[in-house]
């Protein structure tokens, strides 16, 4: 009986084999590649770009948004009323305010009033009292 050594020395491929080992290879690569690396296709590539643009594009606007609501005179007001809106009605407000249009574009920027409202609401409203005596002023 021979050794495992010499049955490994004297093995030689055939073209069938080793086109087989060639395809069984690219696959493994392929799958592994996309499912465990997170390779993406050029289609899908541009459509992530796509998508990171369109969101960095809201950000700046909602970043934009809070400071013009914020620097209006009667902020305090506008506030509170934002705050008792229902949540699917803060994004119309905002928009109808005008405050997620950048000034180059028709209408407001995509997804901007809705972040512009959520971060409006996490701040500090003042109370009642507080608006009730900005507005005597």
């Amino acid at each position: 009986m021979s050794s495992m050594k010499e049955r490994w020395n004297s093995y030689t491929a055939t073209k069938g084999t080793l086109v087989w080992a060639f395809v069984a290879g690219a696959v493994v690569t392929l799958v592994v590649g996309f499912a465990g690396f997170d390779w993406r296709t050029a289609g899908g590539a541009s459509e992530l770009a796509r998508d990171a643009s369109r969101q960095g594009r809201a950000e700046l606007a909602a970043t934009i948004c809070v400071d013009r609501f914020m620097s209006a005179p009667d902020a305090g007001v506008r506030l509170v009323a934002l705050k008792d809106e229902r949540s699917w009605g803060r994004r119309t407000m905002i928009e109808d305010a005008g405050w997620a249009t950048i000034s180059l574009d028709d209408g407001p920027v995509d997804d901007a009033a809705a972040l512009c409202a959520n971060r409006l609401v996490e701040l500090d409203a003042p109370t009642v009292e507080e608006v009730v005596d900005l507005d005597e002023r």
